[in-house]
């Protein structure tokens, strides 16, 4: 996958930016139409598995990144999604006052699900809340709202990047890199215009419970569906 690797790079300068703006405390084209049928083998949720996935985690595993899965969705309108989930570095959670990242901590106050910080001197929205919202818990996942996070380490403002936070001693942190695709039945192509995904036109095949994507390089990429 040619383009994850420089993506992941931008996530994890993210992080490091994102604990900087606060104070350190020492104390703790040839196809059909990208509308399928319903019963397009295509659309669906897949994980990536086998050597693509080995091959990557490798990749990140001597950057010290946390790689946890790499999720493709793919709809019936021809919508693609990729979403690239690694842990976060030492304590990340939020509390009623108080964002924690590592020994880094975050001052904060909350206004419909946001998460607003003091940062010198003027105050920023830079976490909301999404999905299902409970306001006596603050774990869930929040989506990053300051663009300054994102133009810091060269991702797109548009970029969709998110926050999961499980437990105190879980969470995630998320590129969500969103695009299009356009699968031909007939000649069994898909191609994928996704910044994360730059193959061009790929071949598709299908064993059992998995699709096979092989570009013209002859790379093959594997997912197993999971829904």
């Amino acid at each position: 996958m040619k383009k994850l690797l420089a993506i992941l790079l931008a996530c994890t300068a993210l992080t490091c930016s994102f604990a900087g703006c606060g104070s350190k405390d020492s104390s703790d084209n040839g196809g059909s139409s990208a509308v399928e049928e319903a019963k397009s083998p295509v659309v669906g949720t897949w994980k990536l598995t086998g050597e693509s996935f080995d091959d990557l985690k490798k990749e990140t595993d001597e950057r010290d990144w946390k790689l946890k899965e790499v999720i493709l969705e793919t709809d019936n309108e021809g919508n693609m999604t990729f979403t690239i989930r690694c842990e976060t570095y030492g304590n990340c959670y939020l509390t009623e006052d108080t964002f924690y990242m590592g020994n880094n901590q975050f001052p904060v106050e909350y206004k419909e699900n946001k998460v607003i910080i003091e940062n010198g001197g003027k105050k920023e929205e830079v976490l909301e809340k999404i999905g299902d919202v409970d306001e006596n818990d603050r774990n869930g996942v929040y989506k990053v709202l300051n663009p300054e996070l994102k133009k810091a380490t060269g991702l797109d403002t548009d970029t969709t990047m998110t926050f999961e936070f499980i437990s105190k001693d879980e969470s995630y942190w998320c590129i969500l890199d969103e695009g299009k695709y356009e699968y031909n039945e007939e000649e069994k192509k898909m191609l994928c215009d996704i910044d994360s995904y730059d193959h061009g036109y790929a071949a598709i095949e299908f064993d059992g419970n998995k699709m096979l994507m092989t570009d013209n390089e002859g790379v093959v990429d594997e997912f197993i569906r999971i829904n």
